[in-house]
């Protein structure tokens, strides 16, 4: 991957994400897109985002790239544990929004309205 192309730059990464600094040769095409090479196997590819990065370094199925069978167990650690921080807050979340659903609609209104109707 050269910079010399007029297709690709040098990239300014979009965020401080830690699955940037797992990947190294930056580019940013024409297309938004970014070219990479992992730290690890040194395979290329393109992502849009650390999506792809992620999947890569996690060997997650589902996103159109191979997994990396070289990264170090910490680095494999450490993102399966942001992996569950992800998926626990998810779950809140959802719980959250069903009982703020339970709570503001009819039926927390028909609810109260039993239990005044029982006093």
């Amino acid at each position: 991957m050269s910079t010399s192309c007029s297709n690709t730059s040098i990239a300014t990464l979009p965020s401080s994400a830690a699955e940037w600094k797992h990947v190294k040769n930056i580019l940013r095409g024409k297309t938004g897109q970014y070219e990479v090479v992992c730290t690890y196997c040194d395979k290329p590819y393109h992502t849009s985002g650390v999506t792809r990065i992620r999947a890569h370094l996690l060997s997650s199925v589902g996103f159109g790239i191979s997994g990396c069978a070289h990264v170090p167990d910490e680095v494999l650690s450490f993102f399966k544990a942001l992996e569950h921080e992800k998926r626990v807050f998810a779950i809140n979340e959802s719980k959250k929004r069903d009982f703020d659903d339970l709570t503001s609609g009819a039926l927390y209104t028909l609810c109260i309205l039993c239990i005044q109707c029982s006093e």
